[in-house]
């Protein structure tokens, strides 16, 4: 049965089903930033400077090692960034959720109120009849 609030409760379920992709999508990026940090530091921690040799290998090493950092740094604030936007989106499909389930509620209430006016009505029609059966068998005798 449908009511004055079931176009609007379609809207709020299609926002919640868009706001539940992307606290799923949003949850998958920080997944994949979590691993390409922790690749990253185990990277780093199996690099091994050189012993001996030339200034120009070490220099290189220690470059070598200071991209990595840098790398790290910014994978971590990638990171950091990615569970922003969960915090986010979790937000926002809390809101959502919240807005679904007052329409829904308001809704079920409406058609509550549609089905007691209809029995309602139902009785009175059944009165209605009765009393003109009444009337039509009182008439007879």
């Amino acid at each position: 049965m449908k009511s004055k609030f079931s176009q609007v409760v379609k809207v709020k379920k299609q926002a919640l089903d868009l706001a539940e992709a992307r606290v799923a999508k949003a949850r998958n990026n920080v997944v994949i930033c979590e691993q390409n940090h922790e690749k990253a530091k185990a990277v780093l921690a199996k690099f091994i400077l050189p012993q001996s040799g030339t200034t120009s290998e070490l220099n290189e090493s220690l470059k070598l090692v200071s991209l990595m950092r840098n790398e790290i740094k910014a994978l971590n604030e990638k990171l950091k960034i990615s569970k922003r936007e969960l915090m986010h989106f979790s937000h926002q499909y809390k809101n959502a959720n919240l807005e679904y389930e007052k329409m829904k509620y308001l809704e079920q209430e409406d058609i509550k109120k549609i089905l007691k006016q209809i029995k309602h009505k139902e009785s009175i029609e059944l009165d209605e009849f009765a009393v003109i059966k009444f009337s039509q068998n009182r008439d007879l005798v």
